[in-house]
């Protein structure tokens, strides 16, 4: 997404998260938080503290969860695997469905790269 769209957006893991980047958190910022059977408990913490400094914060996993702060329409809950790896493989499709769309609205070509000639004719 950050290709395409020139918006900032950065995958990290919650403790990454926690030491520092925590204090860019603003009223209004949207945060994804991916929830797998690992560290769900921790995460729907995280999850509730976030919302109490006012971000937006939408919440994927894959079991029915109440979170106060965090209406239901920003829940998605997907369908529960048995296998833990499937889980987070299943749990990323939501994000990159959000990159396409996001970048298809703000009228970039989504199967396109400027400067991919660049990359493929120099190596």
């Amino acid at each position: 997404m950050k290709e395409k769209t020139f918006q900032h957006a950065e995958g990290m893991t919650l403790s990454e998260f926690r030491h520092g980047n925590i204090e860019v958190v603003r009223e209004g910022l949207l945060i994804v938080v991916i929830a797998t059977a690992e560290d769900r408990e921790e995460s729907l913490k995280h999850a509730e503290h976030l919302a109490s400094l006012q971000a937006e914060v939408y919440f994927i996993t894959d079991r029915s969860v109440s979170l106060p702060g965090i209406t239901e329409k920003r829940i998605l809950i997907l369908p529960e695997q048995a296998d833990a790896i499937l889980s987070q493989i299943v749990a990323v499709l939501p994000i990159l469905l959000l990159a396409e769309k996001t970048t298809s609205l703000k009228g970039a070509d989504v199967d396109d790269f400027r400067y991919i000639s660049k990359v493929v004719d120099r190596y």
